[in-house]
């Protein structure tokens, strides 16, 4: 913050305090400080400048823009300094020819050339009064603007500086000043290199500040305001330092700060892959021309960067390896009739199963590994210059490409940079969407025909589509199993045809409960709550109670596990709603990572903490939980977290399993199929043990010329084709149970009239080494129900 100075160091107090600037109270201490010395002008000399500047609901296009002004800025530098590169058409060109990277595409820089370059420009994320709206800088070592160019260029709007340099980026999007509607002030800070300045212009470094202002009064209310920005009173011209008055080395380029910047989502650590600023600004910034460092600044995460190349590059170089196996595929040089061109870059992504999950966890789910790359349902991103200007959803690979099964595997960038300019011009709106019209109808046909028409693309649906479809049998079979099992927990008198694997000798089998695997005590497991905890404590508007409710000190977290830790505050549920960040979680060691929490009700609110897979067991860490008071003081309360081996928890003894049918499918090279005396005509039956019930069994033949003749019809990858056995074998299994129980309530009943004297009606479907005309009907529709769809 900027202290009280002399007038003579006044200025220099201000560099300072405009580098370290990062709140919204540091920016109005610097405007009070300036005083008289300043006056506000209109951003873009226009007094209705709000709604160009509000003209986006995406906070990321905003920062994206700004990224590509530093692209911009680099690439002008570049071609300033070496005017023959003026004649070139492109920006991948003049990256190509200046950096010597094949195509001027970054998948073909080696990741040292890429880290080199990522030098020149910094995306920062920093403290702010909210840690839902940090404050974000962005510097590069470009060309930089000199202070009487401020008001178009960095200050401006509407301007037609780049429309007719075919070497840089811009000139289609909305502009980086859209990124002041979600902040609450802008820095602007920059120096034009020297050897680029023009006759009459000394070295000097302009900046200004931006702020919205609202110019309604008690007697006039306008609808919205203006953005504008400080210049020198007396003069009108835009501020400026002596570089000798600038205490960083700043030779030239451009440093603009947001400062408390309001992120709709994504606003954690920033350096992690999904959800995040690292994510979303992975597919608005897609094939970068340029890659940069993006920094994560903020005390409460780790202080660390990483080089940011987009996600293309990412895709082509294969991902997550240990999670993902990535197949690729481009149509380049694709034309679009009179148009121009367009390059298809496809990626199909096939999981790789979890060889060995630890104890305690789920094999990884598919949602989980997408996420990493692209958000919910995108799949199709358009891009120019590498940048996106829209993105079409999954649906449009189901509905438009016929890729029923395997549109959740696939990404796919088109990008138009071989467009013609009439073309571009007609397509690309501002917006980040297409404009409706023939040429996006002819993209998205062109698009549709070279996917649904690839052979790749189609051998992968095709074998996703098996692996669909044999989930599914193996599913249904085990419905019908189910089924089987629980008919025969209904009747105890089958039991013999239970696989009693693990029951003990004369134990029920409606009794025999899931195999429990050995657990630790309770005590170790979850910590139960407390009957006291649950009543509320009287609440006040002012609280006077921040208290860890867990009663075990260290609190108990499994590794790569969750725990709940439960707080009690004395104080009203209003207390939170406006402001959440007055509670404050910190840790020490990053090993219980604050995941979750809930809102204040009646005195009570409860965070989850995760502990990460690679924590070690028994590493501890201290969290500490900080409640913000009117005074500026803190309510505090700590506890340490322990990290415990993953807990197998013992099911609750109220579930039952239930009895594994015992079905045997025979064919005709197996021993019970000659024993049975079997041919393609038989079905199957109940086969009875008489010297020992424990093998009685339930017989289903796979030779029945029906499943044959269905199974012929089709052309089956082998495990679909199993898959289809299992579940006729199943279904057939279950029939025979349902006849035996009758045939047994009809023995009964027999028994009874004949001691009555009652004529007993003969079975009129006899079966014969296991057929019946009954049986040969069930067959046949439990065959054709087994079949896939087609």
């Amino acid at each position: 913050m900027v202290k009280q100075v002399s007038q003579t160091n006044l200025m220099w107090k201000v560099s300072d305090a405009l580098l370290d600037a990062s709140t919204s109270e540091d920016v109005e201490e610097i405007i009070q400080h300036l005083g008289q010395k300043i006056k506000w002008v209109p951003l873009g000399n226009n007094e209705g400048n709000f709604s160009t500047i509000a003209m986006t609901n995406d906070a990321y296009n905003a920062i994206t823009e700004r990224c590509t002004n530093a692209m911009d800025a680099m690439i002008e530098f570049q071609v300033e300094t070496h005017p023959e590169l003026k004649k070139l058409h492109s920006p991948r060109k003049v990256i190509e020819d200046v950096y010597k990277i094949p195509y001027g595409n970054l998948r073909n820089a080696s990741s040292q050339e890429v880290g080199k370059l990522a030098k020149e420009i910094t995306l920062s994320f920093k403290e702010s009064e909210n840690q839902n709206a940090p404050t974000i800088q962005i510097q590069d070592n470009g060309i930089g603007q000199h202070p009487d160019d401020f008001p178009n260029t960095l200050l401006g709007l509407n301007r037609n500086y780049k429309v007719s340099k075919f070497y840089l980026i811009g000139a289609f999007g909305q502009g980086g000043q859209t990124s002041f509607f979600f902040c609450h002030y802008g820095i602007v800070i920059s120096r034009k290199a020297q050897q680029l300045l023009k006759e009459g212009q000394k070295d000097e470094i302009g900046w200004s500040i931006v702020r919205y202002r609202d110019p309604s009064t008690s007697e006039v209310v306008y609808k919205q305001g203006l953005y504008e920005y400080c210049v020198e009173a007396t003069t009108g011209q835009p501020l400026r330092f002596d570089p000798a008055e600038f205490r960083t080395l700043f030779s030239h380029g451009t440093i603009i700060k947001l400062v408390h910047y309001k992120m709709t989502k994504g606003g954690s650590n920033v350096l992690q892959p999904a959800g995040t600023a690292w994510g979303y600004l992975s597919q608005t910034l897609f094939d970068p021309i340029l890659p940069f460092r993006l920094s994560e600044e903020r005390k409460r995460y780790e202080v660390d960067h990483r080089n940011f190349a987009g996600l293309a590059p990412r895709l082509w170089h294969g991902g997550k390896k240990d999670k993902v196996e990535i197949e690729n595929e481009t149509y380049e040089h694709h034309e679009l009739e009179n148009h121009g061109k367009i390059t298809i870059n496809f990626w199909i992504l096939k999981q790789i199963e979890d060889s060995a999950p630890s104890p305690g966890q789920q094999q990884t789910r598919w949602h989980d590994i997408k996420k990493g790359f692209v958000s919910g349902s995108d799949a199709i991103f358009i891009t120019l210059n590498g940048q996106q200007h829209d993105v079409w959803q999954t649906n449009f690979l189901k509905d438009d490409c016929n890729l029923t099964y395997s549109f959740d595997n696939i990404i796919v960038q088109v990008d138009c940079d071989e467009l013609s300019d009439l073309a571009k011009r007609e397509l690309i709106a501002t917006t980040r969407e297409l404009r409706r019209g023939d040429i996006r109808d002819l993209l998205m046909e062109e698009v549709s025909n070279v996917l649904k028409n690839d052979r790749n693309i189609l051998a992968f649906e095709k074998k996703t589509k098996e692996g669909v479809l044999f989930a599914k049998t193996q599913k249904d079979t085990s419905k019908i199993r189910s089924l089987v099992g629980k008919f025969i927990l209904k009747n105890p008198n089958l039991s013999q045809f239970i696989a009693k694997k693990g029951a003990e000798t004369g134990q029920d089998p409606a009794q025999v409960k899931k195999k429990q695997p050995p657990g630790p005590d309770e005590e170790e497991g979850d910590e139960p709550i407390r009957e006291g905890e649950l009543e509320a404590p009287t609440l006040l508007e002012v609280p006077t109670i921040l208290h860890i409710a867990n009663k075990r000190d260290p609190i108990r977290v499994e590794k790569g596990g969750n725990c709940l830790i439960r707080l009690e505050i004395n104080a009203v549920d209003a207390y939170l709603e406006a402001e959440p960040q007055k509670l404050r979680f910190e840790n020490e060691t990053n090993i219980a990572r604050h995941k979750s929490r809930s809102k204040l009700r009646k005195g009570k609110l409860s965070v989850y903490i995760h502990c990460p897979r690679t924590a070690r067991v028994g590493q501890r860490d201290r969290v500490t939980f900080q409640l913000e008071l009117p005074n500026k003081a803190f309510l505090t309360d700590s506890r340490d977290v322990a990290v415990i081996e993953p807990i197998v928890r013992i099911k609750k003894p109220k579930e039952v399993n239930l009895p594994e049918p015992r079905i045997t499918a025979v064919r005709k090279d197996d021993e019970m199929w000659n024993k049975l005396q079997y041919d393609e005509k038989s079905v199957g039956q109940i086969y009875i043990d008489e010297n020992n019930e424990e093998n009685s069994m339930i017989v289903v033949s796979l030779e029945k010329d029906h499943l044959k003749t269905a199974l012929a019809g089709k052309s089956l990858e082998a495990p679909i084709a199993a898959g289809v056995e299992d579940r006729y074998g199943a279904g057939m299994a279950y029939y025979l149970l349902l006849d035996e129980v009758e045939r047994r309530k009809n023995l009964g009943k027999s028994s009874e009239q004949k001691k009555s004297g009652t004529k007993v009606d003969q079975d009129t479907t006899e079966k014969h080494n296991g057929y019946s005309r009954t049986l040969d009907m069930v067959a046949e529709t439990v065959a054709f129900l087994s079949m896939p769809p087609d």
